[in-house]
């Protein structure tokens, strides 16, 4: 099953290019910044990143993307 995911993060104590080193390893799991629409693209607020996600069963589709997120961080 595809579920459209949102996801907000904030880092303690980032040194210089943490955050984009973060944007680029979610990116990896198809987790992005701008979200391409029909009337063109749009910026998602900072620290935050949007996309389709497959998992199992709705009960089980958070804890599993919980572990991709932490995987790829």
């Amino acid at each position: 099953m595809s579920y459209g995911v949102f996801c907000t993060f904030d880092l303690k104590n980032p040194k210089s290019g943490d955050y984009e080193t973060a944007y680029n390893d979610l990116e990896k799991i198809g987790l992005k910044r701008i979200v391409v629409g029909t009337s063109g693209n749009r910026v998602i607020p900072t620290t935050s990143v949007i996309g389709n996600f497959s998992g199992g069963a709705v009960a089980g589709g958070g804890d599993c993307f919980r572990q991709r997120v932490s995987q790829a961080l």
